[in-house]
């Protein structure tokens, strides 16, 4: 897939810049990784991936002292875990919840579909019925804040 359609590279580089987070981006072409890469830095060679602390050395020997982080999601809360002050992710524990929820809704119901869409395995109108059992979640979500005196 085109890396300008790649989804998950794209939230966790937006979240990088929302956060003001230090990094350095190495770009790895999808249909031709490399040994190293998954050797070295994600096993099951999925993007994104990120390589945190250790020395700074060449992101094609990362050091076996720094993590190696893959999964979009599971980057975005280490980034908002790492810089708090950046409101990635709320402070409040029932809040955050409810935004990791929504986040594993959209994955499966969004993320999901519109790569189908966009190989031509599924019908568009796949896509508009999920992101219409979103809206629905949303709309019992505003209600819910509602009578519990969250929202005015």
């Amino acid at each position: 897939m085109p890396e300008q359609l790649n989804l998950y590279l794209l939230k966790v580089e937006l979240a990088l810049v929302e956060a003001n987070t230090p990094y350095k981006a190495y770009r790895v072409d999808p249909f031709t990784k490399p040994e190293w890469f998954t050797s070295k830095v994600n096993p099951v060679g999925k993007f994104p991936a990120v390589i945190y602390g250790g020395p700074d050395v060449d992101p094609e020997d990362p050091s076996p002292l720094s993590a190696k982080i893959s999964e979009s999601n599971t980057i975005l809360e280490f980034v908002a875990d790492l810089y708090p002050d950046s409101w990635l992710l709320p402070k409040d524990p029932i809040q955050r919840s409810d935004v990791c929820f929504f986040v594993k809704v959209t994955t499966k119901h969004i993320e999901g579909p519109f790569y189908a869409f966009l190989r031509g395995q599924e019908s568009y109108e796949n896509v508009l019925k999920d992101i219409e059992c979103i809206q629905e979640l949303l709309e019992e979500g505003k209600e819910s804040d509602h009578e519990n005196g969250k929202r005015e």
